[in-house]
């Protein structure tokens, strides 16, 4: 057998990395496990530095985490999150680069594995090397940042101890990382998408104040609206300047999804419907007449439990109606396969057995469900 070289690592490095990039993460697990071996014998051998198997587990880790192995992904990403740790200040070739790359994507492994306090943690400290290295590159690390704090905005502590990082202050600070990058490229849309993501997330958490009511009946704001819709209808409105049916209008169909519901839980869904409805008629047909609909496929779809989304398909006869069906699979081409395959069983089965009892059913058996009205 050959010595391992240089020139084998970059091969198996290219060939794992084009796996990943093809769509075939599990694929690349192997391959890079074997750059992995590869890569001891040569730093053993002094050949190449000790910092290139930290990046080289950091990449197993990364095709773990998108293969559905977010176990192992943590095991993985931890080996290479403190072993980066240790080699920075020792390795001249370990730059706060590394140092950073490494905290961010293992702070995204931890959340995705539930390990919230942990992830809050990591992602305070990584959060302090992407500041340093902003002024450098300020929309490749902006870019990082937002990253890591859309990974730790949602997750869930897992004590009651004061947590480095509170989800809540992750998602004010996302905000603020995207408003930045829309400063610095405002031409770039996706910058202005993922600002009114970020807007919305925020919504659904900041605490309110009841809003004034509209005493003088002309339609408009009040100045005093709560801060969660106000948040919503920036965020609305980013989402209503992009679209140009049927591009962007599932975006848009769910951010008037979480407008209205903040709208409703104030008493105020009159309000709700006037302002989709609005919306909506700016568009023409097809599209003003589908919207309203499409808003309430989005409100169910989202429904934060099983309870909340039984009773907006219960509440609502359209989204049960066959006629909807091209509205409301516009809407599940932009869910996750499996996702989409539950909530059109959910469908079917409330045609025929009513909404209380499909839910049921497929509690006391979702697989059996799924096979019968899937």
């Amino acid at each position: 057998m050959n010595d391992p070289t240089p020139e084998e690592l970059d091969r198996l490095l290219a060939e794992g990395n084009a796996r990943i990039a093809d769509g075939d993460p599990e694929g690349a697990v192997p391959v890079l496990e074997q750059a992995l071996e590869v890569c001891r014998v040569l730093v053993e051998e002094t050949v190449v530095a000790r910092s290139v198997e930290p990046r080289v587990l950091g990449r197993i880790a990364m095709a773990l985490s998108l293969g559905g192995e977010p176990a192992e992904a943590v095991r993985v990403g931890r080996r290479a999150y403190e072993l980066t740790g240790s080699l920075y200040g020792d390795d001249y070739d370990c730059t706060l680069v590394d140092v950073a790359l490494a905290a961010v994507n293992f702070a995204r492994f931890l959340a995705a594995d539930g390990h919230g306090d942990e992830a809050l943690e990591c992602a305070y400290y990584g959060l302090q090397h992407l500041d340093e290295l902003v002024p450098g590159a300020p929309l490749t690390y902006l870019g990082w940042r937002a990253a890591l704090l859309q990974a730790v905005a949602e997750v869930e502590p897992e004590s009651d101890e004061e947590p480095w990082l509170t989800p809540l202050a992750a998602r004010r600070d996302l905000v603020a990382t995207c408003r930045r990058l829309v400063d610095l490229d405002p031409a770039e849309p996706q910058y202005a998408t993922d600002l009114a993501e970020a807007l919305l997330l925020l919504a659904k958490a900041v605490s309110d104040e009841p809003s004034q009511d509209d005493t003088d009946g002309d339609g408009e704001v009040p100045d005093d609206e709560p801060a969660a819709v106000r948040t919503a209808r920036e965020a609305v409105g980013i989402l209503h300047g992009q679209a140009a049916p049927p591009s962007g209008l599932n975006a848009l169909a769910r951010g008037l999804s979480v407008l209205a519901g903040l709208l409703s839980d104030e008493g105020r869904d009159d309000d709700a419907e006037a302002f989709v409805a609005q919306v909506a008629a700016g568009f023409g047909e097809p599209w003003a007449s589908r919207l309203p609909l499409l808003v309430v496929t989005w409100e169910w779809a989202l429904a934060p439990t099983f309870g909340s989304e039984q009773s907006v398909l219960e509440f609502n006869d359209d989204l049960r109606d066959p006629d909807a069906d091209d509205v409301v699979e516009f809407a599940f081409a932009d869910l996750p396969p499996t996702e989409a395959t539950r909530l059109r069983a959910l469908r079917v089965a409330s045609r025929e057995l009513g909404v209380a009892e499909a839910y049921s059913r497929r509690a006391e058996d979702p697989l059996g469900f799924l096979v019968t009205y899937a």
